[in-house]
Formats: C-alpha cells, sequence, structure tokens
C-alpha cells in the first residue's frame, strides 16, 4: 500500500506543477484564437446556453430535484442488473471436481473410483447440459475431472454446481470439492479443524465434542470426523540407527513402503548376507546419491 499511495502522491504532485508552470507559460505566450473573443463565435454561444440551464434549474426547483432523483433511480438498474465476478468464481462454463484422497491407492483403483463419478456425470449428461467430460489422475500429481456445460442452457452455473454437489455418489475413499475453474474447485469452502496427538483414543473423544459444537453453527454442513482409511492402513516403527547405518532416513523408507504398497517393483540389492530393495530409478529417492540408489 506504501508504494501505491507514493506513486499516487508523486503523480498528483507532477500534474499540479505542469498545471501552475508549463500550462500557464503556453497560454501567456499562445494568440487566443478569435473564435473564443469573438461575441458570435461557438465559445460564446455555447457559454451563453450554458447559463441559462443553471437559471432555469434555480427558477424551477421542484423540477431539477424531481428531475435528480429520477435519473438516481434510473441508475440503480443497471446497478443491480449488473454482475460482477472479480476472480472468475460465477461465469464460464466449466467446473473442476478435486479429489482429496484417503490413502494410498494405484492407478488402477484411483481410474475406478474417477469412472463412477464420470459414469455418475455421462447418466445425467442431458440432465446438467453437460457437452464434455476429461479427467486426469496421477498417483502422485492429483486428480481432478472438468466438465464442460452448454453455456447457451446454462445461464447460472453455482445453483447447478450445488446440485451435482449434492447428488454426485458418495466415495469411502475420496472426498469430492466442485467449483468452477476461477475459484480453483473451491466450491464447497470447506473448514478444517485438525487434532494431533498420542492417544488414539482421547482424539476420538475430543474429536466428538469438536462436532457436537461445531454442528450447531448454521454456517456448516456436512460435519464428521475423517479419520482416514482404516481398512489400508499399515503403521510402521522404524529403527532409525539402523535405516542410518545403511544410510537411509525415516522419510526415505517411509517412501520406499509407499512404492510398494501401490504396487511400484523395487529393484533387489545384496550387501553381503543382507537382502534389501532400492528404489526404482525414475522415483525422487533415486536421485539420493547412494550408491544402492543408482541404476
Amino acid at each position: 500500500m506504501a508504494q501505491i499511495a507514493i506513486t499516487i502522491s508523486v503523480s498528483l504532485l507532477a500534474s499540479w506543477l505542469v498545471a501552475i508552470s508549463l500550462i500557464a507559460m503556453l497560454s501567456a505566450r499562445m494568440k487566443t484564437p478569435p473564435m473564443v473573443t469573438s461575441e458570435h463565435g461557438v465559445i460564446a454561444r455555447l457559454q451563453r446556453r450554458y447559463a441559462k440551464v443553471p437559471a432555469w434549474m434555480l427558477a424551477h426547483r421542484g423540477w431539477s430535484v424531481a428531475g435528480i432523483i429520477l435519473v438516481s433511480a434510473i441508475s440503480l438498474v443497471p446497478m443491480k442488473l449488473t454482475k460482477v465476478d472479480m476472480f472468475g468464481g460465477d461465469g464460464g462454463n466449466e467446473a473442476l471436481i478435486q479429489y482429496q484422497w484417503k490413502g494410498s491407492y494405484t492407478r488402477e483403483q484411483l481410474g475406478e473410483e474417477i469412472g463412477r463419478v464420470e459414469h455418475d456425470l455421462e447418466a445425467n449428461r442431458a440432465k446438467y447440459h453437460i457437452t464434455q467430460i476429461y479427467s486426469w489422475f496421477s498417483e502422485v500429481e492429483g486428480s481432478n475431472t472438468v466438465v464442460t456445460f452448454d453455456a447457451s442452457k446454462v445461464k447460472d452455473l453455482p445453483p447447478l454446481l450445488e446440485k451435482i454437489r449434492k447428488e454426485l455418489p458418495r466415495s469411502a475413499s475420496a472426498d469430492y470439492s466442485i467449483g468452477n475453474q476461477g475459484d480453483g474447485g473451491n466450491g464447497n469452502q470447506g473448514v478444517q479443524v485438525q487434532l494431533v496427538g498420542d492417544s488414539t483414543d482421547a482424539l476420538k473423544a475430543l474429536a466428538d465434542d469438536v462436532i457436537s459444537l461445531l454442528v450447531q453453527r448454521k454456517e456448516l454442513r456436512d460435519v464428521h470426523v475423517d479419520t482416514g482409511d482404516r481398512t489400508s492402513e499399515l503403521a510402521i516403527r522404524v529403527d532409525r540407527e539402523r535405516a542410518a547405518a545403511f544410510g537411509f532416513s525415516a522419510e526415505q523408507v517411509a517412501s520406499f513402503v509407499g512404492l510398494a504398497l501401490r504396487g511400484t517393483p523395487l529393484r533387489e540389492f545384496r550387501r553381503g548376507d543382507k537382502d534389501g530393495f532400492a528404489p526404482p530409478p525414475d522415483s525422487a529417492t533415486a536421485r539420493c546419491g547412494h550408491p544402492w540408489c543408482a541404476r
């Protein structure tokens, strides 16, 4: 804000200096055109006609006030009918469906879940006035579905997106957020409260208390506890000293296990009488510089 204020102040100061110096000097040196001083010129006629307008308004004050009120009332009509979309949140003919996965899934599992959403949209293509459905998904870069609507039939997109959000099939693997391209898919404007602790039972009891408080707020809907995908969770304890002896950190071990759970084959290696697995060469951990990470 300081930069903007300084810029405006400098520009106003420059304009003032030009007005009192340069324009005054030019006016003093330039010859006045004859039509300006002539009593029958265009400028003189405009001045006389303009002088009649204030005189008439002062003589007919009631009509003047009525005219001002009428002009002000008419200007309110376009103001109410004008749609303001500063950030692209209301316009356009495309919607973005984003998937928040509750666990780690293979590409086949991702495709199966996204296919369910696409099948539901295809079944209601005519109902929603959909012209195109396009999805892309990755185990690393996220998953999205872009839905294009018929602009000639869909005049107000947000109510239609809210209807689609309510009618989409529920999933135990992912949560959906739907919005148009302008707001990045954050049409649901969700609020998250994270509880961190060592005791699962204590966290569950505390979560129930938080839920009971949040459900009382009329601004919120669909308040629930997200405990993740319990059916596919795997808890692993890493011996940091032994992992460090082999040149791995706990984060690298976790990434190796994640690759294995997703079905990605790990290359075997042998060091003396010990066997193990190394990450595939196209993974991020393959560039760690360790000899086992090289092909």
